[in-house]
């Protein structure tokens, strides 16, 4: 006999509505649904790009229980399947590297490529038509699985939401595979709106309207971006013309780094990685980007109304140096004067390592005041 949403035979649905026990069920169901979907518009409104995934499963957990998960973005490719992004709950890092191995088998993947937007169900003699599927899931505990896909605007890759119950744990039933599904285009929807908020945030945090952001997978495949993000992007590499970073900014990007900025010819990138993710800034390069750190801070102070012997008595120079400096300064802004030179800097975006040397610059002119001898040295190239 065919079921519905809420497990129940289609002769008894079919009497609502009244006050019969269906109807208590369905009103408990879908009010539990609801407050779960108000729980997740929070979590995507104030969580942390890379805590976002972690507390929606804690929530889904209120309505749909389950003892492993595994949340992420993967496309299919001439041999398997190819991991753009990946969160584990409650499973260990050695997951991921297993199913690389035994990708070519994952029967689950494959059901769920073919069949967006619908929730599959796969119990143990369904894993064992599968057998590199089946030794992920052995060595897992793993005896049930539900698994839904949502494909991205690309259509290339798709979102998918694995949930896992182990030995002993109940059988997932008909009405739980529907609040999955349901749930399912709500939760890729809300992760958007976390990542799009995370970088509007990141964005403001830099205070550069010339920086343009892009968020890049674990492929290095940008996942969303600016408009002009791309624009930008081909000025250093014109015939661009794919998702994928090229391979010269690729090479220079470190997850051990974390944090790094990176210069090329004709535009600044600076990259952040955050959980499975990479925020990347990029903007055109500057006449101010020719000034060394040393050139910088030397104009800095000079605009800003210090006197060469002010400038050199805090940098332990002499004024002939400090001129010296000047004279490049002009040269390399292809300014005439002090004036020029102000408007040059306050209309330039700065890059974040020097808006870090200025910001230093500043805190030792507030704390330096009129002390005599030198308060700092300027740093080198």
């Amino acid at each position: 006999m065919t079921q519905d949403w809420a497990g129940l035979p289609n002769s008894v649905t079919s009497r609502l509505p009244g006050n019969c026990k269906g109807s208590q069920v369905m009103t408990s169901t879908v009010e539990a649904f609801s407050n779960v979907l108000l729980k997740l518009h929070d979590i995507a409104e104030y969580a942390p790009i890379d805590r976002y995934q972690e507390l929606a499963l804690d929530t889904v957990q209120e309505i749909l229980p389950f003892d492993t998960a595994w949340w992420g973005i993967m496309s299919p490719n001439e041999i398997s399947f190819s991991l753009h992004g990946s969160h584990l709950h409650n499973l260990p890092n050695s997951f991921v590297p297993m199913w690389e191995e035994l990708k070519y088998d994952d029967a689950l993947a494959k059901a769920v490529e073919v069949k967006p937007a619908q929730t599959v169900y796969f119990d143990q003699p369904a894993f064992d038509d599968a057998p590199g599927l089946a030794t992920l899931m052995g060595e897992h505990a793993v005896k049930q699985a539900f698994c839904t896909s949502h494909y991205l605007p690309s259509e290339n890759a798709f979102v998918f939401l694995s949930l896992y119950r182990e030995q002993g744990s109940p059988r997932f039933t008909v009405r739980e595979g529907l609040l999955n599904k349901f749930l399912m285009p709500h939760l890729c929807a809300l992760w958007e709106s976390n990542r799009m908020r995370y970088s509007e945030q990141y964005k403001d945090r830099l205070q550069d309207e010339s920086i343009y952001l892009a968020i890049v997978d674990r492929q290095f495949q940008i996942f969303d971006a600016d408009n002009t993000f791309f624009d930008i992007l081909r000025q250093e590499w014109p015939k661009l013309n794919s998702l994928t970073l090229p391979q010269a900014m690729i090479a220079q990007m470190s997850r051990e780094t974390r944090i790094a900025e990176i210069k090329f010819s004709k535009i600044i990138a600076r990259y952040e990685f955050i959980g499975d993710f990479c925020i990347l800034a990029i903007r055109q390069r500057q006449r101010i980007d020719l000034l060394t750190k040393r050139e910088l801070m030397v104009a800095q102070a000079f605009s800003t109304g210090a006197s060469y012997k002010d400038i050199a008595k805090s940098a332990n120079l002499s004024p002939t140096t400090i001129r010296y400096y000047l004279r490049v300064i002009y040269d390399k802004l292809n300014v005439n004067n002090k004036a020029e030179m102000a408007t040059v800097l306050r209309n330039t975006s700065l890059s974040e390592s020097q808006k870090t040397w200025m910001q230093s610059y500043r805190v030792i002119q507030r704390v330096s005041g009129r002390a005599s001898g030198p308060i700092f040295s300027l740093p080198g190239k």
